[in-house]
Order: C-alpha cells, then sequence, then structure tokens
C-alpha cells in the first residue's frame, strides 16, 4: 500500500509503485531538467569566455612586451647616434646617377656625429647637363648652409662632377672666402668614361643625354673642368676609387693628379656607395684635420657660376 498524502480535508492521491504521475509532478520534473540544462549551457558559455578572456589576455600582454621592446630599441638607436659634434663640419651630400644608395652614406655620416644635407636633383637620369645641376647645388647650399660657415661635401660618380664645379667656381672667385674645406669624390669621372661614349653612339642620344654626353672622354666641359683642376689644391681633396669599377672605364680615369688619392678594394661602381669599404674611406678623409684661419673681415661672398 502507499501513503496518504493530503492539503486540508481533501484526500490526497496515493502515490506508490502502482500510482500514475500527476501532471504537476511531470511539470516540477520538467523545470528541474531544464534547469540543469541551462545550468550546464551557461557553464560551458562560462568556460569558453574565460578561454577567451585568457586569451585576450594574453594577446594584450604580448603587445605590451612589444611596445616595450620597440621603445627600448629606439632608446638605444638614439643613444648609439651621437648629436652633430659641435667640431665638426655638416657634410653636403651629392648623389650620381639614379640617385642611388645615398641614404646608406647619409645614415653612416649622421652615426660619426655629423649633420648631413642630402641634395637631391631630379631628373637623375643624365638628361640635365651638369652646369645646371651645379646652379641649383650653389642655390641649395645657400639656403642649407648659409654665409660664414664651413663645410665639407661629398660627390659620387655623376655627383663627383657636380660638386667639382661648385668647389671650382667658390675657388675661382674668391678663395679667401671659400666656406668648403673638405671635398671627398667616389668613383668620379674626372677624366671621362668610355661608357658614356658607347651611350652616346646612337644617333639622338647624344642630345637627349646631355649630362652623360659630357662625361665622354675628351669632352668640351671636362676639359674646361680639368683646366682649373688646379684649383682644388687649396681646399683638402680626396679622391676614393676602385680599379674594379667597371663603369669608369678605365678605372684610373678616376684620378685628377690633385689631392690625396686612396684605392680600396672594391668589387663594382654601385659597390662604392653601398660598402663599408668605401664608406670608412669617406668617414676617414672627412676626419682629416685642416688647418683653419678666420676669414678676412670682408662678408663671405656668394656662389657664383664664373668658373664654368
Amino acid at each position: 500500500m502507499g501513503r496518504w498524502r493530503g492539503r486540508g480535508n481533501r484526500p490526497a492521491q496515493v502515490i506508490g509503485a502502482g500510482a500514475a504521475p500527476r501532471v504537476e509532478d511531470l511539470r516540477r520534473l520538467g523545470l528541474a531538467a531544464g534547469r540543469s540544462a541551462a545550468a550546464c549551457v551557461i557553464a560551458a558559455n562560462l568556460g569558453v569566455l574565460r578561454r577567451e578572456h585568457r586569451a585576450i589576455r594574453g594577446i594584450r600582454i604580448a603587445m605590451m612586451n612589444a611596445l616595450r621592446l620597440v621603445t627600448c630599441l629606439a632608446g638605444a638607436v638614439a643613444l648609439a647616434t651621437p648629436a652633430p659634434a659641435a667640431d665638426r663640419n655638416p657634410v653636403v651630400l651629392v648623389h650620381g646617377l639614379l640617385r642611388g644608395p645615398i641614404d646608406r652614406q647619409a645614415a653612416a655620416l649622421r652615426r660619426s656625429g655629423r649633420s648631413v644635407f642630402v641634395f637631391n636633383y631630379r631628373p637623375s637620369t643624365g638628361t640635365v647637363p651638369i652646369e645646371r645641376l651645379t646652379d641649383r647645388l650653389d642655390a641649395f647650399v645657400r639656403s642649407r648652409i648659409g654665409a660664414g660657415k664651413r663645410y665639407d661635401m661629398v660627390g659620387t660618380s655623376q655627383g663627383s662632377l657636380v660638386a667639382r664645379l661648385h668647389a671650382q667656381r667658390l675657388l675661382s672667385r674668391d678663395p679667401a672666402h671659400c666656406q668648403l674645406e673638405r671635398l671627398v669624390l667616389v668613383s668620379p669621372p674626372n677624366r671621362g668614361t668610355r661608357l658614356a661614349s658607347l651611350a652616346c653612339a646612337v644617333p639622338g642620344l647624344k642630345r637627349l643625354f646631355r649630362g652623360i654626353a659630357q662625361m665622354r672622354p675628351g669632352s668640351t666641359f671636362l676639359r674646361r673642368l680639368n683646366r682649373r683642376a688646379d684649383l682644388l689644391s687649396q681646399i683638402q681633396l680626396t679622391t676614393v676609387w676602385t680599379a674594379a669599377d667597371g663603369v669608369i672605364v678605365p678605372a684610373r680615369n678616376a684620378l685628377l693628379g690633385v689631392g690625396r688619392e686612396q684605392q680600396i678594394p672594391v668589387l663594382g661602381h654601385s659597390r662604392m656607395v653601398a660598402s663599408d669599404r668605401s664608406t670608412q674611406a669617406m668617414i676617414e678623409a672627412l676626419d682629416r684635420t685642416v688647418p683653419r684661419f678666420p676669414f678676412p673681415a670682408q662678408p663671405g661672398a656668394s656662389v657664383s657660376p664664373a668658373a664654368r
């Protein structure tokens, strides 16, 4: 027999082994099962949320560590790059055809404690005459350096001829007020290159590539420029060249016979700008001591295209 359950005076049904389940009991059991299922779903979602939170937290920590690393590296670079020394002249860089890796040279000079001004001329494809490029360089120096301030200059390839003409204009006008102290020429076509003659052998190219045509051996431009090469003995001139140039043909056409000439074992014309050996030779040339005398009382003369 089952037991009796009742509420008040109403007799309750017998719940026992043979009794049929009531609707209320079934609903109660269903609610309990639903609560259990919901609890399981909520618990599973909480687990997923916890894992996602841990993943997001890990990403955030990784990003913070990366930011700290970048900050430390930036500080190390800033410490490794000294401020421009007061006793070192600013340097004007003049690149060659198609610009080349001039930024590598500029970065090396800045690491050595110098302020650097890069003269970027356009176009750099050899279509502009060297005299016109030098006019732009003269104006660039006046705007960046100013009057009465000493500076050094580095020219590479065709840029060497632009830098040479700039220096010879200054020295021919008033050597006593020449602000340029050191001139470094890297792989210069001082006496021309046969490749320029070959490039201008095609009819019409000589007129189109006037800057390249001026670098032919024996060109009118080079004859006039080299006629006054002795002017460069009044400043500290260094020529850095290689016997394996490949563009300055023959390689000894880089030599001018004035100033200091340094041959380095570098293979290829383009490597003369990018190699560590040529960069080191350039910095050593700029580090050489120059006897200094005060400028005369007369104001410094401006650059003039008198010597061409």
